[in-house]
């Protein structure tokens, strides 16, 4: 889903000062420690080959309004490439957006997404620690209220328990948000609850997920999310995920249809 704050900016940039010096050191501070993190272990792709790869496309949907006095509808095309190695992982996401709301109608590509993550323990009964980082790169247009036009750098921990053959989560992430030229943003803090169950070739997963409001105004966005992964052939799914917005500040409500292929 996109971040809401890109379009909701077409609105703020009109009123907001700006002060990007502290946010720009925090990005350029967590930019170093993405670097950091993942330079033990990301030049190894080099050297070897991924255990398993995939590709995902997907379509999505979200309208609202997001606590702005107009709706919003916002489709996009999301593109994923992945790769799991021995002892980590790495994304690159890549959508494309259309955003229709009482002023305008644009669309173009999102922004770019780096990710990489790596389990931090794991034990014999399979609860596990995972930890991540994300990178967003500003491929948007800014001019087109479709990004920021700036970069973001995030961290994120997920813990993992099995219970009864159904997986408990918890998560939370932070995000430097990186200051327009027009438009202060705050940073982003992330939390959220899951559960997923494992049914014959289908898997089925619910959750809670909340974050800080990045603008000003506004109220922090929490959703009900669901969906499921259902098994077409040995190497590719199908998964359908849903968002119910609790919040001014998230959507009324999204959906998302996509097709998984696994490779080697």
């Amino acid at each position: 889903m996109v971040d809401k704050c890109d379009m909701n900016r077409r609105d703020e940039n009109l009123n907001q000062s700006t002060d990007r010096v502290v946010s720009l050191q925090h990005v350029k501070f967590l930019t170093i420690v993405f670097i950091l993190f993942f330079s033990s272990f990301l030049a190894r792709p080099v050297l070897s080959d991924p255990i398993s790869q995939y590709f995902d496309f997907a379509l999505g949907f979200d309208t609202g309004d997001f606590a702005f006095n107009q709706d919003i509808d916002i489709m996009q095309l999301e593109m994923t490439y992945g790769a799991f190695y021995e002892e980590f992982d790495v994304s690159i996401f890549l959508p494309y957006l259309k955003i229709n709301d009482s002023i305008s109608d644009e669309s173009g590509i999102g922004d770019l997404i780096l990710r990489g993550g790596k389990k931090l323990h794991e034990d014999e009964s399979g609860n596990y620690l995972y930890t991540s980082a994300a990178l967003k790169i500003p491929t948007a247009d800014e001019n087109k209220g479709l990004g920021t036009g700036e970069a973001d750098v995030g961290v994120f921990i997920n813990y993992t328990q099995l219970i009864n053959e159904m997986n408990m989560g918890v998560t939370a992430g932070y995000i430097v948000v990186g200051n327009s030229s027009t438009v202060n943003y705050n940073n982003v803090l992330n939390y959220g609850i899951n559960v997923s169950k494992r049914v014959g070739n289908k898997f089925i997963y619910a959750g809670l997920e909340g974050r800080q409001q990045s603008l000003s105004t506004g109220d922090d966005p929490l959703e009900l999310t669901g969906g499921l992964f259902y098994q077409l052939q040995n190497q590719q799914f199908f998964h359908a995920d849903i968002v119910l917005g609790l919040s001014d500040g998230s959507p009324d409500y999204g959906i998302s249809l996509g097709v998984t292929h696994w490779f080697n």
